[in-house]
């Protein structure tokens, strides 16, 4: 080779090696610029600034598209605005590059706990502590699993195993505060959440059960004032934000001056959303904003459509309207709360999760009497659907509907955008206070010979929630309908029931109308599902097993009942089962915790 081609020659490989480590050098800065990045947007994340979190993980993932971090990050905020099919996107693409990374298969779990599917989580956690057993993170979502399959010591052994590695990290804490709770051990379990809360004072789980268990201790002041705190950060709180709206009694938009033409069209609405025309009166009130954008009554009235429709995106929009025209106004609360777990409930059965409510209507019918449309005063305006809700409510101790409604009383059912003052016969509405501290006018459920439960409790109770129709259902029969007999032998059963620490919960153990209440709902409920709360969470089969002799005792009127539904042939036929003459009980109003 001539020396002047060994020269070009040279001097194309000297460029051609400096290209190589110039690209080098630009990848690797990439790759710790895209890390750096991630880390920023962590620190936003976790402070509630989502905004800025997502364009930090962005930035990231067109820095270094391989990078984990920004990933995660990106499904966590997903699994925080309740989009899980997005959530699980990304991390089935992350899993191109990652597939056995511990932290991606603990994200996945997390995704399937939120859902409410702890088999599909426990396989994700079992997986990535097998990769790396010693992270605390795939710990506790190992016990949460075991949490909402209401195994708790074999959660607690976990996490007791957490602290004694690290006794100051936050999400072990908290989770087991949250078992705690669970086990009825309020005062230690409150303990742990306020350290857990020191230790992450963003930490809006911690926030809402540090909030619950105030809620318990009978302290209302602190309970607003953590609801406020939380919902500031996690504005899409359902938790949080239905809590709020029990502890608020705005009345400005109530009292707002309106124009005739808006109050015009809020009127004919509300005549026909009584005769059920939902989407006649969503013209009518939208035309009412239309003159008055700000009308609260116009706002919440159309939000209780929307949420009737099962629009809850709509719903959602509505609600914060309404909250920017009276921020102490209950009703707008409730709403975007109910907004909310409405939307959740979408995203869950988007990715497969179980269908609770399917599951409820597959159920043997209950039977249907004659006099429940008379106690129930709003059960023809329901759906066939809702109407098996109250039938199934009703059914064990439908031999005193001939007492009930005998003796006028009456269970109401009431609408989102009304309160407990709204019902003329409720005469314990108004300014009153609950003896926990929270407005009569803004609880959602009071129990009584006038009744009142809110219509949203109809679909939680087919979506294995809580069956607080059922609870208020029981009051009104311990108050105006069970006999003498069986009045003083329920206040027996709950005096040795709490001597002996077997009541169902600490509501329960509030006095012996609780205990009764709680009874009931646990004894109509046959499955609910794992994230029900822990004065929510109880079943036939638990009340069968903690209080046998409370349960002998419904399964006794019940057998009254199913004789009674025998007999029945026309509206107000006699029989009254084994339960004996009506006690005289001094009336009581209840307010539930729901």
């Amino acid at each position: 080779m001539k020396r002047g081609a060994i020269k070009t020659t040279t001097i194309a490989l000297v460029f051609t090696c400096a290209a190589i480590v110039a690209r080098s050098q630009s990848t690797t800065s990439s790759i710790d610029l895209a890390r750096e990045t991630a880390t920023r947007g962590e620190q936003f994340r976790r402070k509630w600034d989502l905004a800025k979190a997502e364009v930090s993980f962005r930035e990231a993932l067109a820095l270094d598209p391989a990078n984990l971090n920004a990933v995660l990050g990106l499904a966590r905020l997903a699994r925080t605005t309740f989009k899980y099919a997005e959530a699980l996107r990304l991390l089935n693409e992350a899993s191109r590059y990652h597939r056995n990374a511990p932290e991606l298969l603990s994200e996945y779990g997390f995704v399937y706990l939120a859902a409410e599917e702890p088999g599909r989580a426990r396989r994700y956690f079992e997986e990535a502590l097998r990769f790396d057993p010693s992270s605390l993170t795939s710990s506790v979502g190992r016990a949460g699993v075991d949490l909402l399959e209401r195994d708790y010591a074999a959660a607690e052994s976990r996490l007791d195993a957490g602290l004694a590695r690290d006794a100051k990290n936050s999400r072990v804490l908290l989770m087991l505060a949250r078992v705690l709770v669970e086990k009825n051990q309020n005062v230690e379990a409150g303990a742990r959440a306020d350290e857990a809360l020191q230790l992450d004072p963003y930490d809006t789980e911690a926030i809402y059960l540090s909030a619950f268990i105030k809620a318990a201790a009978r302290k209302p002041e602190e309970v607003r004032a953590l609801a406020v705190r939380g919902l500031a950060l996690d504005p899409c709180n359902p938790g949080l934000r239905r809590m709020l709206s029990s502890y608020l009694d705005g009345q400005g938009g109530y009292n707002e001056k309106v124009s005739e033409a808006a109050r015009q069209h809020y009127a004919r609405a509300f005549d026909l959303k009584r005769e059920g025309k939902l989407a006649e009166s969503a013209v009518e009130l939208e035309a009412a904003l239309k003159v008055e954008p700000r009308y609260y009554r116009a706002l919440i009235s159309l939000g209780d459509v929307r949420l009737r429709e099962g629009d809850h995106q709509k719903a959602a929009t509505v609600a914060r309207l309404a909250i920017q025209a009276d921020p102490e106004g209950a009703a707008g609360h409730l709403e975007l709360s109910y907004a909310n777990l409405g939307i959740q409930e979408e995203a869950r059965m988007e990715i497969g999760a179980t269908d609770f409510a399917a599951t409820f209507y597959k159920e043997a019918a209950a039977p249907v009497f004659d006099l429940t449309v008379q106690l129930f005063p709003d059960y023809r305006s329901l759906t066939r659907r809702q109407q098996i809700v109250i039938d199934r409510v009703v059914a064990p101790m439908g031999q005193f509907l001939p007492r009930l409604v005998a003796g006028n009383a009456r269970h109401y059912l009431l609408p989102f955008d009304r309160r407990l003052s709204d019902i003329p016969e409720a005469d314990h509405a108004g300014a009153k206070k609950t003896f926990d501290g929270r407005f009569y006018s803004s609880v959602r459920g009071v129990g009584g010979r006038i009744t009142v439960s809110g219509i949203e409790y109809v679909e939680m109770a087919a979506r294995r929630g809580a069956n607080i129709i059922a609870h208020e259902f029981a009051h009104q029969v311990h108050i105006a309908a069970l006999g003498a007999d069986d009045v003083r032998l329920v206040r027996r059963l709950y005096e040795r029931a709490v001597l002996e620490g077997r009541t169902l919960d600490f509501y329960a153990a509030a006095d012996e109308y609780e205990y009764f209440a709680q009874g009931y709902e646990a004894f109509v409920s046959t499955i609910k599902r794992p994230a029900a709360s822990v004065t929510a969470r109880h079943t036939n089969r638990e009340l069968s097993g903690r209080d046998p002799q409370l349960y002998q005792l419904f399964v006794r009127l019940a057998e009254g009942s199913r004789l009674y539904a025998n007999k029945q042939s026309v509206s107000g036929s006699r029989g009254f089962g084994r339960s004996g003459s009506a006690a005289a009980v001094t009336p009581r109003n209840r307010a539930n915790l729901f």
